[in-house]
């Protein structure tokens, strides 16, 4: 385990450490794959599968530790290891906010049929109880997600897309 001392200036912290936890390789992962940016969408779930293997490893480094805070991304059971240690969580996304809380509502919520794939109209529709008109998924953004070109929603996210053509199916 690699472990780095960072001093992040008194506002923020004293000084904190950096953990590296190694990624166990796990069946149809390629090797050496270690974020969702080196791997092909589809391919996701093998990589949560392998995340979720760390558990023990994460847990041992918090309790040692015992941090004030605690940075995350999808492995979502950190704050039930956090917490006992009484250590403040902060989880953080690359995705927009829209793409994750639309696609994280389960098709149940949706009325799509069980077994049935979502369409990109589907997709692009918010949910019942969807607090906003405006932070949705465009039609090409949902065309990118749905047909599993990440890159094109993460561009198109960040506003470097302009022409919705770039994603016609």
């Amino acid at each position: 385990m690699n472990t780095k001392t960072i001093t992040m200036g008194p506002q923020f912290f004293k000084t904190g450490s950096v953990h590296t936890i190694s990624i166990p390789h796990v069946k149809w992962l390629p090797p050496g794959a270690e974020t969702n940016s080196d791997i092909p969408f589809f391919l996701t779930h093998f990589l949560a599968v392998a995340m979720n293997q760390t558990r023990p490893e994460e847990e041992t480094i918090l309790r040692t530790n015992k941090p004030d805070l605690v940075f995350y991304d999808s492995a979502d059971w950190i704050p039930e290891i956090a917490k006992p240690v009484g250590a403040k969580i902060v989880c953080y996304n690359t995705f927009s906010a829209a793409s994750i809380a639309l696609t994280l509502v389960p098709a149940a919520e949706r009325e799509i049929i069980d077994g049935k794939e979502m369409s990109v109209e589907e997709l692009a529709k918010p949910p019942l109880g969807y607090p906003s008109s405006k932070v949705v998924l465009l039609v090409h953004e949902a065309k990118a997600w749905y047909g599993g070109d990440t890159r094109a929603l993460i561009l198109s996210s960040m506003g470097k897309v302009e022409d919705s053509r770039v994603f016609e199916m």
